[in-house]
C-alpha cells in the first residue's frame, strides 16, 4: 500500500487495507477483474512476489496464493520458474544492497570494524537469505562503499526494489537500537527519492 498511497484516497486505502485483510474477498475480487494485458504479467507477479517477501519470508500459501494469480493470468508454469529464478538472484542483489546501506549507516556513525562487523553479522539473520547469501553479504560489507558508488547503484534499481532495500537495511539497522541509526538512514533514502515512514 505505501507504494500507491499516494494515488489513493484515506478513504480508499482504509477500503484496500480492509479487503487485503480477508482472502476470501481478494479471491472474489480477483475473479471479477478484466486480465491485464500480457506485457504486464511478468510485472504484476513480480510485484506479488516483493510483496510476499515483506515479513521475511514466504510462506506456502504465498506461493501458492502467486501460482493461482498466475494460473489466472494465464502464464505458462514453466515461464513463471523462468521468472521465479530471476526474481531469486534479484534478491540476492536486494540484500547485497540493503547491508550496503546498512554498512554505509554504521560507517557514518563512526562505529569500528568490529563494532560494525557485529552488528551487521547480528542484523543480517534477519534478513531473508541462504547462509551463504548471508555470509557473501557480510563479506562485501567489510569495506562500506563509498556514499556515492551506492547511491549509483540504488538509483540503478527500479523504485519498488529501492524501496524494499531501505526496508531490509532497517531490518538490519534494529540491532542497533539508536535513533542515529534511523535518521542517517533517512538522509540516504532521501538522496535516492525513496519516502521512508
Amino acid at each position: 500500500m505505501e507504494l500507491v498511497d499516494d494515488a489513493l484516497s484515506p478513504d480508499a486505502c482504509a477500503d484496500w487495507l480492509a479487503r487485503l485483510g480477508d482472502s476470501a474477498a481478494l479471491e472474489r475480487l480477483m475473479e471479477t477483474l478484466v486480465t491485464p494485458p500480457v506485457e504486464y504479467h511478468r510485472e504484476l507477479l513480480e510485484h506479488g512476489w516483493m510483496m510476499a517477501l515483506q515479513d521475511g519470508t514466504r510462506s506456502v500459501q504465498e506461493l501458492s496464493a502467486l501460482q493461482r494469480i498466475a494460473d489466472r493470468l494465464g502464464v505458462n508454469p514453466v515461464q513463471l520458474e523462468f521468472w521465479r529464478a530471476a526474481w531469486e538472484a534479484g534478491e540476492r542483489e536486494l540484500g547485497s544492497c540493503a547491508v550496503a546501506i546498512a554498512a554505509r549507516v554504521l560507517e557514518d556513525l563512526g562505529k569500528s570494524n568490529v563494532e560494525r562487523d557485529d552488528l551487521l553479522a547480528e542484523g543480517i539473520e534477519r534478513l531473508p537469505g541462504t547462509m551463504d547469501a548471508q555470509w557473501s553479504w557480510l563479506a562485501e560489507a567489510a569495506t562500506p562503499m563509498p556514499e556515492s558508488d551506492l547511491v549509483r547503484r540504488l538509483l540503478g534499481l527500479s523504485k519498488v526494489r529501492r524501496h524494499n532495500a531501505f526496508r531490509l537495511a532497517q531490518r538490519v539497522l534494529d540491532v542497533t537500537d539508536t535513533g542515529d541509526a534511523k535518521s542517517r538512514l533517512d538522509e540516504l533514502a532521501i538522496g535516492v527519492s525513496v519516502r521512508r515512514e
